[in-house]
């Protein structure tokens, strides 16, 4: 560092910083300049330091006594990040490559899992929890809600207490359950309070509905469907009634009623086959 020492005034007061009107700091900002009047980015008062423009880089250094503002941080793992300890009385974890966690107890122990919120924890590769103890126990499975688990592998759990056991693999919940209820088989779908699909490839919507054979659907609030293969329903409705009256498969072909298709004559229900 170059000192003043044996240096002309006249030859070295550039390089000195001075207050843009060469008077003493007061409470009001000034501008803050080198000798010849170049300007920084720098404003200061008597107590305080502005940086008013251009990039402050502490690249390099350290700094203390700033609190209040801590976010996410690097986690254990390499390019992961979890939300910083001080926010927080149990730290979140990130132990898994890529992954993030973020909020009191998270976890994201495997590579690319996320887990977000008060002990959401992401076990699996690829999996995402976000909600209060949501779990994603299932390689790329996905766990939203209160006590959420998705352990089944590509399970997708929505809802609150929602459960896809490891046996789920593929399958979906959305509802409120209480894991007793919940889908059971893989390739299964439930959606609705308390509803469940329990056999392979099966398919429950409506509060309370359950599919229980394997490939059976079960449609509307509390409807069971127990025979496999088969769509269950209280009551059918078709809306469309008016416009599918033809006197006989001839004439509901020539209306565009498919082989197999509803239709009906003056009120009788009727199947074309022909």
């Amino acid at each position: 560092m170059a000192a003043l020492t044996g240096n002309q005034i006249d030859q070295s007061y550039l390089g000195l910083i001075k207050t843009t009107d060469n008077l003493a700091l007061t409470a009001t900002a000034k501008a803050i300049t080198d000798g010849g009047g170049g300007a920084t980015n720098i404003e200061m008062t008597n107590t305080a330091t502005n940086f008013v423009s251009g990039t402050v880089d502490f690249t390099g250094s350290t700094v203390s006594g700033i609190t209040g503002i801590a976010g996410l941080i690097s986690g254990a793992a390499s390019e992961s990040m979890i939300s910083a300890p001080s926010l927080t009385s149990s730290a979140a974890t990130a132990a898994g490559q890529y992954g993030i966690a973020i909020g009191f107890g998270a976890i994201a122990s495997a590579s690319f899992g996320v887990g977000v919120g008060v002990n959401a924890e992401a076990s699996a590769s690829n999996g995402a929890a976000y909600g209060r103890d949501a779990k994603a126990f299932g390689s790329e499975s996905v766990s939203i809600g209160e006590n959420a688990i998705a352990s089944g592998a590509n399970s997708i759990n929505i809802g609150v207490r929602g459960l896809c056991p490891g046996t789920a693999s593929n399958s979906i919940f959305i509802g409120t359950s209480t894991y007793s209820t919940t889908v059971t088989a893989q390739d299964s779908i439930a959606m609705g309070n308390t509803s469940s699909a329990l056999g392979i490839g099966s398919v429950a919507i409506g509060k309370d509905s359950s599919a229980s054979a394997n490939n059976s659907v079960a449609l509307g609030e509390g409807v069971t469907a127990s025979t496999a293969d088969t769509t269950t329903v209280n009551l059918l409705q078709i809306a469309d009634y008016a416009n599918i009256d033809y006197a006989d498969d001839t004439a509901a072909a020539a209306g565009g009623i498919p082989l197999g298709g509803v239709y009906h004559t003056s009120g009788a229900v009727k199947i074309r086959i022909a």
